[in-house]
C-alpha cells in the first residue's frame, strides 16, 4: 500500500490563480487549501430552500471579499451530526460578511431536513440558509476536487467572493472541528485573529536537508518553462532556506496551512530577508510527499494544473527548493517569489529543524518498545524508547518529535530514573510519576516503578538469574531482620515472600499460549455468535451509536459503530492500535478496515489467499454478512485497527 501511495506522491499547491486538488488532498476532518476560480456555475443546479419552499437556480452571490461556507449534507450522516453539533454555540456563525449554507443531498424531505438540521444545529439553526432536493451539484464538486465518483458526507467548501468570482478557497470531508471552521474562515476575512485552542510550542525534527537536489530542480523547471517560450527563474538562497523550512514543516503538519496555524506565506516573517534584499514578495509554492527522485516530483507537480500554473507564472523571477527527508520520507517545496536571488552551493547535511506548532495539533502519545503500557514497571539500570510525538495529520507515515527531558523522583524526592533524548533510563529502586505537559492542560502522565538491584525485579545476589538462590537470600534477609522486599504484594517483606519466590522460581513451568490459528478461530467464533442478536437485514444506520473500549476513538456511528460492537464482542477492553501502512499478512480475523476514500468500516470475518469475507453495519441502511472483498480491493483500504497485540 505504502508503495502505491509513493509511485502517486501527493501534491498540494497555494496559488494565485486556478488549481484542482488530487483526491489524496483529502484525510477525513481536515482542511486543504484550494483555488478554484473556474468552478461549476451553481445557477445550472435546482434546490429547494427549507425556508420558503420554493424551488429555483442554486446561487452563493455574495458582495466582494465574503466568504460563504457551503454545507453538503446527509441527514443520516452521524459525521454531519457531530461537525453541526460543534457549531451550535459558536458566537461567530452570526458575523458580518460570513455567510453559512448548507444543503442536504441525500434525498431527504422537507420534514427530514428540517429536523435535522433544528435537532443538530440548536440555536445556530438561525445563521443558515438550508436547501434541499438535489444531489448533482455535490457530484459536481466531487470530480473538481479530485474525489472521483464518491460521495462523502459532509463535504464542506469555503468561497470568497474575489474580483467578482466565487473562489473555492478550502475545502473538505469528514466530521469538522468548529475552530478548523472559523480559522478557515479566519484566513479570508480582513480583521479575523487565528484562534489557539492552546499555546504555541516548539518541537525538534530530525532529518536530512537535500541541497543536492536543487541543481537539477531547477535544470528541469527552466526547461519546462523554456518549452513554453518562459525565462529562466533564478535560483534564491533565501527562498531556498525558507522553502528547506516549510520542508520541515511539512514532516509536521502537510499543508500550505503551516504547524503554528499562520499561512505559508508567514515563512521567514513574511519573507521579510527576501524583501530586503530583492524588493520582491512570496507569490506561490507548490508541496509534495511521497516521491523519491527530482524527476517524480516534477513529473507529478508538471502533470498537475495548479502546480504547472505555478511554474509557468510569469510574474515570478526566482524560486527557492526545500527538499526535507525524515523518518524515510522526502517532503519537497517549490517556494516562488517575484524578484531574482543568487544561487546556492549544492550542500547535503543532516540537520535539526524548530517548528512552532500549535498544540491543537499535538497528539501525545509514549511508544515504549513497540507497545504502549502504563503503568511501566522497569529494573535498575533498563533503559526503554520513549517518545512523544506530533503525528502528521495529513501524511500518516511520520511525526515529530516533541522534546522532553526529565528527572522522575519518588515521594521522598529520591530521583529513580531519568529521561532524556528520547530513552528513559532506570537509575534506583522506587516509585513516582513520569509527567509530561507539552502545553498548559494538554499533557500526558503515568506511574513507573523501578525494581531491585540486580538484572531483574528479585535478583538479590546479583548473578543475572532470578531463581532459587534469591529464595535463599531472601530467607537470610528476613531471619536478620533486615529491610526485604515485598514479593507477593501485601506490603510487608516476610517469609511469606520467600516462599513465593522459591516457588516461583523452582516450581512453575510455562504453558504455552494458544496458535495464531486457534486465536483466529477463538474470535471467529465469537464474532459469528453476534449475527444471532443482529440478524442478516436488520436495520442499521448513521443514527446507530456504539460507544468503543479499543482506546483510538470513544466510539462511532453507523458502519463504525457497528464495526466496534463486533470488536468488543470479539476483544473485550484490549488496546486498539491503528496500522496505516499495512499488508495483506497484517490482516487477521476480526481486525477493523477501513475503506471507501475513509468513508466505511468492515470488520474482517474470514481471511482467505485472495479475499477477505466481511462483516458490517450500514451497507444499505443495515446489517450484512458474507459480503467478499478480493486482496486487490484490501490492499486499496485507508488503514486498519487491529486489537491483537504487536
Amino acid at each position: 500500500m505504502k508503495m502505491m501511495k509513493r509511485i502517486l506522491g501527493l501534491l498540494l499547491a497555494l496559488v494565485l490563480v486556478l488549481s484542482v486538488f488530487p483526491a489524496a488532498a483529502f484525510a477525513s476532518g481536515t482542511l486543504v487549501e484550494v483555488e478554484i476560480t473556474d468552478a461549476v456555475n451553481g445557477a445550472s443546479y435546482t434546490v429547494t430552500s427549507l425556508e420558503t419552499g420554493e424551488s429555483g437556480p442554486f446561487s452563493y452571490a455574495m458582495p466582494e471579499g465574503d466568504v460563504t461556507v457551503l454545507f453538503f449534507f446527509s441527514y443520516t450522516c452521524g459525521n454531519c451530526a457531530a461537525t453541526f453539533n460543534d457549531l451550535a454555540d459558536e458566537a461567530w456563525l452570526g458575523s458580518e460578511k460570513l455567510h453559512l449554507v448548507a444543503v442536504e443531498s441525500n434525498g431527504a424531505t422537507a420534514e427530514q431536513t428540517r429536523a435535522c438540521v433544528e435537532r443538530e444545529l440548536g440555536a445556530a439553526r438561525q445563521h443558515f440558509n438550508v436547501y434541499y432536493g438535489n444531489s448533482s451539484l455535490q457530484w459536481v464538486y466531487a470530480r473538481y476536487l479530485g474525489l472521483g465518483g464518491s460521495i462523502t458526507w459532509p463535504l464542506i467548501l469555503v468561497i470568497r467572493s474575489e474580483g467578482g468570482a466565487n473562489v473555492l478557497r478550502y475545502a473538505g470531508v469528514g466530521a469538522w472541528d468548529a475552530e478548523d471552521i472559523r480559522n478557515s474562515v479566519a484566513h479570508l476575512l480582513e480583521g479575523w485573529e487565528i484562534n489557539h485552542s492552546y499555546d504555541v510550542v516548539t518541537t525538534r525534527v530530525s532529518g536530512v536537508a537535500h541541497y543536492e537536489w536543487l541543481a537539477e530542480e531547477l535544470r528541469q523547471l527552466n526547461a519546462a518553462r523554456a518549452e513554453q517560450g518562459l525565462p529562466a527563474l533564478v535560483l534564491s538562497n533565501i527562498l531556498t532556506e525558507y522553502a528547506m523550512q516549510r520542508a520541515a514543516e511539512c514532516a509536521v503538519y502537510y499543508s500550505h496551512t503551516r504547524p503554528s496555524e499562520e499561512g505559508c506565506f508567514s515563512v521567514g516573517n513574511g519573507g521579510a530577508a527576501y524583501r530586503a534584499v530583492t524588493g520582491g514578495y512570496l507569490n506561490a509554492e507548490n508541496i509534495g510527499v511521497g516521491y523519491m527522485t527530482v524527476s517524480e516530483a516534477m513529473s507529478g507537480w508538471l502533470n498537475s494544473p495548479g502546480h504547472y500554473a505555478n511554474i509557468m507564472n510569469t510574474n515570478s523571477g526566482s524560486v527557492g527548493f526545500g527538499v526535507f527527508e525524515s523518518q524515510n520520507e522526502y517532503y519537497v517545496v517549490q517556494l516562488f517569489g517575484t524578484r531574482s536571488g543568487d544561487a546556492l552551493p549544492p550542500l547535503t547535511t543532516p540537520v535539526e529543524r524548530i517548528v512552532a506548532v500549535d498544540c491543537l495539533r499535538m497528539l501525545v502519545e509514549e511508544d515504549v518498545g513497540g507497545y504502549r503500557t502504563e503503568p511501566m514497571s522497569l529494573n535498575v539500570g533498563e533503559s526503554a524508547y520513549f517518545e512523544l510525538s506530533a503525528p502528521n495529520w495529513q501524511w500518516y507515515y511520520t511525526h515529530a518529535l516533541v522534546p522532553v527531558d526529565q528527572t522522575v523522583t519518588d515521594a521522598a524526592g529520591r530521583t529513580i530514573a531519568e529521561l532524556k533524548d528520547g530513552v528513559l533510563t532506570a537509575l534506583a529502586p522506587g516509585t513516582g510519576t513520569v509527567k509530561i505537559e507539552v502545553c498548559e492542560g494538554l499533557g500526558k502522565s503515568f506511574t513507573l516503578t523501578v525494581a531491585g538491584g540486580g538484572t531483574l525485579p528479585y535478583d538479590l545476589d546479583c548473578d543475572g538469574d532470578e531463581d532459587a538462590a534469591d529464595a535463599a537470600c531472601l530467607f537470610r534477609l528476613v531471619s536478620e531482620g533486615a529491610d526485604a522486599p515485598d514479593v507477593n504484594g501485601d506490603g510487608k517483606g516476610n517469609n511469606r515472600d520467600a516462599i513465593g519466590l522459591f516457588r516461583r522460581t523452582v516450581c512453575t513451568t510455562e504453558t504455552p499460549g494458544p496458535t495464531k490459528e486457534e486465536e483466529d478461530a477463538a474470535v471467529y467464533a465469537r464474532l459469528i455468535a453476534m449475527k444471532a442478536s443482529y440478524p442478516e437485514g436488520m436495520s442499521w444506520t448513521n443514527s446507530n451509536y456504539y460507544g468503543w473500549n479499543g482506546g483510538i476513538f470513544s466510539g462511532g456511528y453507523g458502519c463504525a459503530g457497528f464495526a466496534f460492537l463486533l470488536s468488543d464482542a470479539a476483544f473485550g477492553d484490549a488496546p486498539a492500535r491503528q496500522i496505516t501502512d499495512f499488508t495483506y499478512e497484517d490482516l487477521r480475523v476480526g481486525d477493523i478496515l477501513r475503506i471507501n476514500h475513509n468513508s466505511h468500516s468492515v470488520v474482517i470475518l474470514e481471511k482467505h489467499e485472495d479475499h477477505v469475507v466481511l462483516a458490517e453495519g450500514n451497507f444499505n441502511s443495515s446489517i450484512h454478512w458474507g459480503r467478499t472483498l478480493s486482496r486487490e480491493q484490501v490492499m486499496q483500504g485507508d488503514y486498519v485497527i487491529t486489537r491483537y497485540p504487536a
